[in-house]
Protein backbone atom coordinates (compact mmCIF):
# COMPACT_ATOMS: atom_id res chain seq x y z
CA UNK A 1 0.00 0.00 0.00
CA UNK A 2 3.12 2.50 0.39
CA UNK A 3 4.05 4.18 -2.72
CA UNK A 4 7.22 6.92 -2.24
CA UNK A 5 6.35 6.37 1.92
CA UNK A 6 2.72 8.07 1.37
CA UNK A 7 -0.92 6.69 1.64
CA UNK A 8 -3.20 7.50 -0.76
CA UNK A 9 -7.18 8.10 -0.08
CA UNK A 10 -9.28 8.29 -2.81
CA UNK A 11 -11.94 11.04 -2.22
CA UNK A 12 -15.49 10.26 -4.22
CA UNK A 13 -19.16 11.78 -3.95
CA UNK A 14 -18.04 15.24 -4.55
CA UNK A 15 -20.38 18.06 -5.22
CA UNK A 16 -19.49 19.74 -8.50
CA UNK A 17 -18.57 23.11 -6.82
CA UNK A 18 -16.06 21.63 -4.59
CA UNK A 19 -12.12 23.18 -5.72
CA UNK A 20 -9.34 21.85 -5.22
CA UNK A 21 -8.57 24.47 -2.86
CA UNK A 22 -11.11 23.23 -0.49
CA UNK A 23 -10.18 20.06 -0.96
CA UNK A 24 -7.00 20.76 0.44
CA UNK A 25 -8.45 23.10 2.91
CA UNK A 26 -10.67 20.18 4.25
CA UNK A 27 -7.71 17.65 4.63
CA UNK A 28 -5.03 19.55 5.33
CA UNK A 29 -5.71 20.27 8.94
CA UNK A 30 -5.09 16.60 9.57
CA UNK A 31 -1.38 15.76 10.80
CA UNK A 32 0.43 14.03 8.03
CA UNK A 33 -1.25 15.71 5.56
CA UNK A 34 0.83 15.97 1.93
CA UNK A 35 -1.20 17.03 -0.49
CA UNK A 36 -4.60 16.74 -2.41
CA UNK A 37 -5.45 16.66 -5.84
CA UNK A 38 -8.83 17.49 -7.32
CA UNK A 39 -9.53 15.35 -10.92
CA UNK A 40 -10.94 16.83 -13.97
CA UNK A 41 -11.89 16.55 -17.22
CA UNK A 42 -8.64 16.99 -20.23
CA UNK A 43 -10.88 18.92 -22.18
CA UNK A 44 -13.27 20.97 -20.47
CA UNK A 45 -11.29 21.37 -17.01
CA UNK A 46 -14.68 20.72 -15.09
CA UNK A 47 -14.65 18.60 -11.73
CA UNK A 48 -14.86 14.83 -12.15
CA UNK A 49 -16.25 14.84 -8.69
CA UNK A 50 -13.42 13.01 -7.20
CA UNK A 51 -9.73 13.06 -5.76
CA UNK A 52 -6.80 11.93 -4.16
CA UNK A 53 -5.66 12.94 -1.05
CA UNK A 54 -1.77 11.70 0.62
CA UNK A 55 -0.72 11.58 3.68
CA UNK A 56 2.67 10.86 5.01
CA UNK A 57 1.96 8.03 7.52
CA UNK A 58 -0.58 5.10 7.96
CA UNK A 59 -2.03 6.84 11.15
CA UNK A 60 -2.92 9.94 9.64
CA UNK A 61 -4.67 7.96 6.52
CA UNK A 62 -7.11 6.11 8.81
CA UNK A 63 -7.65 9.37 11.37
CA UNK A 64 -8.93 11.23 7.68
CA UNK A 65 -11.25 8.19 6.98
CA UNK A 66 -12.65 8.23 10.32
CA UNK A 67 -13.33 11.63 10.90
CA UNK A 68 -13.76 12.68 7.17
CA UNK A 69 -15.79 10.36 5.56
CA UNK A 70 -19.54 10.69 5.44
CA UNK A 71 -18.98 14.64 6.35
CA UNK A 72 -20.56 17.66 4.29
CA UNK A 73 -18.66 19.55 1.53
CA UNK A 74 -20.62 22.27 0.14
CA UNK A 75 -23.87 20.40 1.31
CA UNK A 76 -22.84 17.02 0.25
CA UNK A 77 -22.00 14.01 2.34
CA UNK A 78 -18.72 12.99 0.37
CA UNK A 79 -16.71 9.35 0.77
CA UNK A 80 -13.27 8.66 1.91
CA UNK A 81 -11.57 5.12 1.20
CA UNK A 82 -8.62 3.77 0.47
CA UNK A 83 -7.36 4.20 -3.41
CA UNK A 84 -8.19 1.12 -5.01
CA UNK A 85 -4.47 0.38 -6.63
CA UNK A 86 -2.71 1.10 -2.81
CA UNK A 87 -4.89 -1.39 -0.77
CA UNK A 88 -5.62 -4.75 -1.85
CA UNK A 89 -9.08 -5.86 -1.43
CA UNK A 90 -10.09 -9.17 0.15
CA UNK A 91 -13.12 -10.33 -2.15
CA UNK A 92 -14.51 -12.86 1.05
CA UNK A 93 -14.36 -9.02 2.80
CA UNK A 94 -16.65 -8.17 0.64
CA UNK A 95 -20.24 -8.25 1.49
CA UNK A 96 -23.80 -6.87 -0.40
CA UNK A 97 -26.56 -5.94 2.16
CA UNK A 98 -30.25 -5.31 0.63
CA UNK A 99 -33.80 -4.65 1.85
CA UNK A 100 -32.46 -1.24 3.31
CA UNK A 101 -35.33 1.18 4.71
CA UNK A 102 -35.32 4.51 2.33
CA UNK A 103 -34.05 6.44 5.40
CA UNK A 104 -30.38 4.26 5.52
CA UNK A 105 -27.26 6.59 3.92
CA UNK A 106 -23.83 5.30 3.76
CA UNK A 107 -23.09 7.45 7.24
CA UNK A 108 -25.75 5.09 8.90
CA UNK A 109 -24.57 1.43 6.74
CA UNK A 110 -21.35 2.17 8.09
CA UNK A 111 -22.59 2.78 11.97
CA UNK A 112 -24.48 -0.42 11.57
CA UNK A 113 -21.32 -2.30 10.35
CA UNK A 114 -18.60 -0.59 12.01
CA UNK A 115 -18.50 -1.81 15.43
CA UNK A 116 -17.24 -5.50 13.18
CA UNK A 117 -14.34 -4.61 12.48
CA UNK A 118 -12.05 -1.81 9.68
CA UNK A 119 -14.54 -1.14 7.14
CA UNK A 120 -12.19 -0.05 3.71
CA UNK A 121 -15.50 1.58 1.85
CA UNK A 122 -19.68 1.45 2.39
CA UNK A 123 -21.94 2.71 -0.39
CA UNK A 124 -25.86 3.15 0.02
CA UNK A 125 -26.96 2.83 -3.97
CA UNK A 126 -29.04 5.56 -5.14
CA UNK A 127 -30.87 7.02 -7.97
CA UNK A 128 -29.97 9.80 -9.83
CA UNK A 129 -32.56 11.85 -7.70
CA UNK A 130 -30.57 10.70 -4.45
CA UNK A 131 -32.99 8.41 -2.94
CA UNK A 132 -31.86 5.21 -1.99
CA UNK A 133 -32.34 1.90 -4.06
CA UNK A 134 -32.34 -0.01 -1.24
CA UNK A 135 -29.18 -1.89 -1.43
CA UNK A 136 -25.58 -1.46 -0.67
CA UNK A 137 -22.02 -2.41 -0.59
CA UNK A 138 -19.80 -2.67 2.61
CA UNK A 139 -16.12 -3.80 2.32
CA UNK A 140 -14.34 -4.97 5.74
CA UNK A 141 -10.30 -5.17 6.03
CA UNK A 142 -10.53 -8.98 6.61
CA UNK A 143 -12.89 -11.84 6.17
CA UNK A 144 -13.30 -12.25 9.51
CA UNK A 145 -14.61 -9.03 10.04
CA UNK A 146 -17.12 -10.24 7.09
CA UNK A 147 -18.28 -13.02 8.68
CA UNK A 148 -18.93 -11.72 11.73
CA UNK A 149 -20.96 -9.27 10.74
CA UNK A 150 -23.31 -11.61 8.52
CA UNK A 151 -23.85 -14.31 11.45
CA UNK A 152 -25.19 -10.93 13.52
CA UNK A 153 -27.18 -8.74 11.17
CA UNK A 154 -28.52 -11.08 8.35
CA UNK A 155 -32.04 -11.61 9.09
CA UNK A 156 -31.77 -8.27 11.92
CA UNK A 157 -34.80 -5.62 12.26
CA UNK A 158 -33.06 -2.20 10.90
CA UNK A 159 -35.58 0.67 10.76
CA UNK A 160 -38.65 -1.72 10.50
CA UNK A 161 -37.36 -4.23 7.99
CA UNK A 162 -35.08 -7.28 7.74
CA UNK A 163 -32.06 -6.61 6.35
CA UNK A 164 -30.06 -9.53 3.94
CA UNK A 165 -26.18 -9.21 4.53
CA UNK A 166 -24.22 -11.84 2.41
CA UNK A 167 -20.75 -11.99 1.21
CA UNK A 168 -20.86 -9.92 -2.13
CA UNK A 169 -20.98 -12.49 -5.80
CA UNK A 170 -19.73 -11.62 -8.84
CA UNK A 171 -22.66 -11.98 -11.59
CA UNK A 172 -21.79 -15.45 -13.08
CA UNK A 173 -22.29 -16.83 -9.72
CA UNK A 174 -25.60 -15.32 -8.91
CA UNK A 175 -27.04 -16.33 -11.95
CA UNK A 176 -26.12 -19.77 -11.42
CA UNK A 177 -27.28 -19.99 -8.18
CA UNK A 178 -30.63 -18.28 -8.89
CA UNK A 179 -32.63 -21.49 -9.73
CA UNK A 180 -36.40 -20.82 -8.40
CA UNK A 181 -37.51 -17.40 -8.71
CA UNK A 182 -40.75 -15.15 -7.62
CA UNK A 183 -40.74 -11.96 -9.64
CA UNK A 184 -42.38 -12.06 -12.72
CA UNK A 185 -42.71 -9.33 -15.31
CA UNK A 186 -45.70 -8.53 -16.81
CA UNK A 187 -45.84 -6.04 -20.52
CA UNK A 188 -48.52 -5.03 -22.71
CA UNK A 189 -50.58 -3.96 -20.52
CA UNK A 190 -52.69 -1.15 -20.98
CA UNK A 191 -52.80 2.13 -19.49
CA UNK A 192 -56.25 2.04 -17.53
CA UNK A 193 -55.17 -1.06 -15.79
CA UNK A 194 -54.42 -0.43 -12.42
CA UNK A 195 -52.33 -2.52 -9.67
CA UNK A 196 -55.52 -3.38 -7.78
CA UNK A 197 -56.65 -5.01 -11.08
CA UNK A 198 -53.02 -7.09 -11.36
CA UNK A 199 -53.60 -7.95 -7.83
CA UNK A 200 -56.97 -9.42 -8.46
CA UNK A 201 -55.84 -11.25 -10.90
CA UNK A 202 -52.92 -12.62 -9.89
CA UNK A 203 -53.33 -12.81 -6.32
CA UNK A 204 -55.43 -16.46 -7.41
CA UNK A 205 -52.15 -17.89 -7.50
CA UNK A 206 -50.62 -17.60 -3.90
CA UNK A 207 -49.59 -14.74 -1.60
CA UNK A 208 -48.24 -11.40 -3.35
CA UNK A 209 -44.99 -9.84 -1.42
CA UNK A 210 -45.11 -6.48 -3.93
CA UNK A 211 -46.69 -5.88 -6.95
CA UNK A 212 -46.28 -2.47 -8.94
CA UNK A 213 -47.11 -0.96 -12.58
CA UNK A 214 -43.96 0.98 -13.86
CA UNK A 215 -44.84 5.08 -14.58
CA UNK A 216 -43.09 7.42 -16.15
CA UNK A 217 -42.75 10.77 -13.94
CA UNK A 218 -46.22 12.04 -14.60
CA UNK A 219 -47.75 8.70 -13.34
CA UNK A 220 -48.90 7.71 -16.90
CA UNK A 221 -48.64 3.67 -17.27
CA UNK A 222 -45.54 2.52 -18.76
CA UNK A 223 -47.23 -0.36 -20.54
CA UNK A 224 -45.71 -2.99 -18.26
CA UNK A 225 -45.12 -4.24 -13.78
CA UNK A 226 -43.89 -6.43 -11.58
CA UNK A 227 -45.69 -9.25 -9.65
CA UNK A 228 -43.59 -10.84 -7.11
CA UNK A 229 -44.94 -13.97 -5.36
CA UNK A 230 -43.73 -15.33 -1.46
CA UNK A 231 -43.52 -18.84 -3.18
CA UNK A 232 -41.56 -19.89 -6.40
CA UNK A 233 -44.04 -22.78 -7.42
CA UNK A 234 -46.73 -19.73 -7.09
CA UNK A 235 -45.34 -18.00 -9.29
CA UNK A 236 -44.96 -20.43 -11.96
CA UNK A 237 -48.38 -21.51 -11.74
CA UNK A 238 -49.20 -17.70 -12.48
CA UNK A 239 -46.54 -17.61 -15.58
CA UNK A 240 -47.94 -20.35 -16.81
CA UNK A 241 -51.72 -19.42 -16.60
CA UNK A 242 -51.33 -15.33 -17.48
CA UNK A 243 -48.56 -15.62 -20.43
CA UNK A 244 -51.11 -15.02 -23.36
CA UNK A 245 -53.63 -14.52 -21.30
CA UNK A 246 -56.04 -11.35 -22.19
CA UNK A 247 -56.43 -8.30 -19.98
CA UNK A 248 -58.73 -5.60 -20.77
CA UNK A 249 -58.57 -6.43 -24.61
CA UNK A 250 -54.38 -7.03 -25.05
CA UNK A 251 -52.54 -10.38 -25.03
CA UNK A 252 -50.15 -9.98 -21.57
CA UNK A 253 -46.71 -11.63 -21.83
CA UNK A 254 -45.82 -13.22 -18.67
CA UNK A 255 -42.44 -14.12 -17.98
CA UNK A 256 -39.62 -14.46 -14.93
CA UNK A 257 -38.40 -10.93 -14.20
CA UNK A 258 -34.96 -10.78 -15.50
CA UNK A 259 -31.93 -9.38 -13.62
CA UNK A 260 -29.84 -6.94 -15.27
CA UNK A 261 -26.84 -9.48 -14.78
CA UNK A 262 -29.27 -12.29 -16.43
CA UNK A 263 -30.31 -9.47 -18.86
CA UNK A 264 -26.47 -9.28 -20.09
CA UNK A 265 -25.89 -12.80 -19.49
CA UNK A 266 -28.12 -13.90 -22.46
CA UNK A 267 -26.92 -11.13 -24.55
CA UNK A 268 -23.41 -12.87 -24.20
CA UNK A 269 -24.66 -16.07 -24.63
CA UNK A 270 -26.13 -14.71 -28.56
CA UNK A 271 -22.72 -13.12 -29.10
CA UNK A 272 -20.74 -16.23 -28.25
CA UNK A 273 -22.17 -18.00 -31.02
CA UNK A 274 -21.20 -15.27 -33.54
CA UNK A 275 -17.61 -15.34 -35.05
CA UNK A 276 -15.85 -11.95 -33.95
CA UNK A 277 -15.94 -10.67 -37.24
CA UNK A 278 -19.66 -11.03 -37.26
CA UNK A 279 -20.58 -9.18 -33.63
CA UNK A 280 -17.99 -5.94 -34.98
CA UNK A 281 -19.88 -5.98 -38.12
CA UNK A 282 -23.24 -5.80 -36.41
CA UNK A 283 -22.25 -3.07 -34.29
CA UNK A 284 -20.28 -1.01 -36.53
CA UNK A 285 -21.42 2.46 -35.97
CA UNK A 286 -24.09 1.67 -33.06
CA UNK A 287 -21.13 1.39 -30.31
CA UNK A 288 -20.17 5.31 -27.84
CA UNK A 289 -17.18 4.67 -25.68
CA UNK A 290 -17.43 6.38 -22.74
CA UNK A 291 -14.51 7.24 -20.97
CA UNK A 292 -13.89 9.10 -17.37
CA UNK A 293 -16.86 7.49 -15.27
CA UNK A 294 -16.47 7.46 -11.77
CA UNK A 295 -17.10 4.89 -9.88
CA UNK A 296 -20.31 5.74 -8.49
CA UNK A 297 -21.93 5.87 -11.79
CA UNK A 298 -24.52 2.58 -12.51
CA UNK A 299 -25.53 1.41 -16.09
CA UNK A 300 -28.93 2.82 -15.02
CA UNK A 301 -27.46 6.05 -15.03
CA UNK A 302 -25.58 5.85 -18.07
CA UNK A 303 -28.33 5.13 -20.15
CA UNK A 304 -30.75 7.67 -18.77
CA UNK A 305 -27.96 10.13 -19.80
CA UNK A 306 -27.78 9.26 -23.47
CA UNK A 307 -31.49 8.03 -23.86
CA UNK A 308 -32.13 11.82 -24.90
CA UNK A 309 -30.25 10.95 -28.96
CA UNK A 310 -32.08 7.87 -28.76
CA UNK A 311 -33.19 4.53 -28.34
CA UNK A 312 -29.89 2.96 -26.37
CA UNK A 313 -30.15 -0.88 -26.68
CA UNK A 314 -27.38 -1.81 -24.16
CA UNK A 315 -24.64 -0.01 -21.81
CA UNK A 316 -22.22 -1.63 -20.46
CA UNK A 317 -19.80 -0.29 -17.56
CA UNK A 318 -16.44 -2.45 -17.23
CA UNK A 319 -15.18 -3.52 -14.10
CA UNK A 320 -12.81 -5.50 -12.12
CA UNK A 321 -13.14 -8.89 -10.01
CA UNK A 322 -14.51 -7.01 -7.40
CA UNK A 323 -17.38 -5.22 -9.43
CA UNK A 324 -15.77 -1.39 -8.90
CA UNK A 325 -15.68 0.51 -12.30
CA UNK A 326 -12.61 0.53 -14.33
CA UNK A 327 -13.74 4.11 -15.16
CA UNK A 328 -14.92 3.62 -19.18
CA UNK A 329 -17.59 1.76 -21.04
CA UNK A 330 -19.87 1.40 -24.07
CA UNK A 331 -23.00 2.66 -24.85
CA UNK A 332 -25.12 0.42 -27.84
CA UNK A 333 -28.03 2.63 -30.30
CA UNK A 334 -30.06 0.92 -32.28
CA UNK A 335 -28.96 3.06 -35.25
CA UNK A 336 -25.53 4.54 -36.42
CA UNK A 337 -27.16 8.07 -36.43
CA UNK A 338 -28.38 8.14 -33.06
CA UNK A 339 -24.47 7.26 -31.71
CA UNK A 340 -23.37 9.70 -34.17
CA UNK A 341 -25.81 12.75 -32.36
CA UNK A 342 -24.25 11.16 -28.28
CA UNK A 343 -20.98 11.67 -29.49
CA UNK A 344 -22.03 15.29 -31.54
CA UNK A 345 -23.91 16.68 -28.48
CA UNK A 346 -22.59 14.75 -25.31
CA UNK A 347 -18.82 14.70 -25.71
CA UNK A 348 -17.53 16.82 -23.00
CA UNK A 349 -20.88 16.85 -21.16
CA UNK A 350 -21.62 16.39 -17.49
CA UNK A 351 -23.50 13.28 -16.42
CA UNK A 352 -24.07 13.24 -12.97
CA UNK A 353 -20.29 11.90 -12.55
CA UNK A 354 -19.54 10.75 -15.78
CA UNK A 355 -18.23 12.40 -19.18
Amino acid sequence: METANLYSLYVGDLDATVTEAQLTDFFSGINGFVFAVLCKDNNTGQSLRHGFVDFADLESARVAMATRNNTLMNGKAIRVMWRHDEYKTNEDANLFVKNLDSSIDNMKLQAIFAKYGNILSCKVQVFGNGNSKGYGYVQFETPESAKKAIEELNGHDIEGKKIYVDHFKKKEDRIQSDVGYTNLYVKNLKQSVTEETLQEKFSVFGNITSLVISRDSNGVSKGFGFVNFERAEDAKKAEESMNGAQLESKVLYVAKALKKQERQHMLQRQLQGMSQAEQIQQNKGFNVYVKHINDDVDEDQLKEFFNICGMVKSVKIMRNDNGISRGFGFVCFSKPEEAERAIRILNGKYAGAAY
